[in-house]
């Protein structure tokens, strides 16, 4: 057991190291579908180049301006664990990434996947030190043996503090 223990806290002191430990908040709107606004946070360890994760949870909502009161009945939260791939350009990272979307109930703690056949897709670019904003678009994509394609897109903006 000590083997175990000792082995996590040395994978977790070399991620530290190596990743760059990411937390953020965003917003965002669909621009197709029910055209709703969202907020979101994310918990991301990533490189400035090369490969990264990312979970983020998203929280439709009705109006930003209703959103103090909807956060207070949350039943459903969208959870994406995105593997990114990260480039950078001068200042600038641009990245892109996929991700499984997973529903979380937040009364009964059941976690499921949306579907077997539809993931999130999303590019985007951020820049700065130790507060970073971003800009991404983020869409579902279908994939089938027959047919590909994309669905609702939004269009993301935010601030995470790396760490």
């Amino acid at each position: 057991m000590k083997k175990i223990v000792l082995f996590g806290i040395l994978a977790t002191l070399t991620s530290i190291v190596v990743f760059a430990l990411e937390l953020g908040a965003m917003g965002g709107m669909e621009m197709e579908g029910r055209n709703r606004p969202f907020i979101g946070a994310k918990l991301g360890l990533s490189t400035d180049s090369g490969l990264g994760l990312s979970l983020e949870a998203y929280l439709p909502i009705s109006s930003f301006a209703t959103a103090q009161e909807e956060i207070k009945e949350i039943r459903f939260v969208e959870v994406d664990p995105f593997l990114l791939f990260t480039l950078p350009i001068g200042i600038a990272r641009i990245y892109a990434g996929v991700a499984p979307i997973l529903i979380y109930d937040m009364e009964t703690g059941d976690a499921g996947l949306y579907s077997d056949r539809i993931v999130h897709a999303k590019v985007g670019v951020s820049s700065g030190g130790l507060i970073r904003f971003f800009i991404e678009v983020m869409s579902s994509f279908t994939y089938d043996p027959e047919v590909m394609s994309l669905g609702i897109y939004t269009i993301n903006v935010g601030a995470a503090l790396g760490l």
